[in-house]
């Protein structure tokens, strides 16, 4: 039983040797691929890069905050309903039509 497992177990070593392990290229690389790849992969490169995209953002927003801003406010209302009128103790239908127009201009 134990030269079994022995078998398995060197089997398996075995074929994990030979298979290509991924990752691995599958021709030498070029000196100037090798500079390729490390610029592309660089972590403190890709943090400046992000950084310089961070600051342009910022940047376009500092202009747009610059801008004088409008706003416009249109509001209409209608109610009705039935009372009693002290005077004559009788209903009354009664109607109310209200509206709202607005509008607001700000500049920094």
């Amino acid at each position: 039983m134990k030269d079994v497992v022995r078998f398995y177990l060197l089997f398996i070593v075995c074929a994990m040797a030979a298979a290509p392990v991924s990752g691995q290229a599958l021709h030498p690389l070029s000196l100037a691929e090798c500079i390729e790849r490390a610029v592309k992969n660089n972590p403190t490169l890709r943090r400046s890069e992000l950084n310089l995209s961070r600051n342009q953002i910022n940047y376009a927003q500092a202009q747009y905050n610059r801008l004088p801003s409008l706003n416009g406010n249109v509001a209409h209302s209608y109610n009705q309903g039935r009372s009693i009128n002290s005077t004559t103790n009788q209903f009354v239908d009664n109607s109310y039509f209200s509206g709202n127009q607005s509008i607001s201009l700000s500049r920094p």
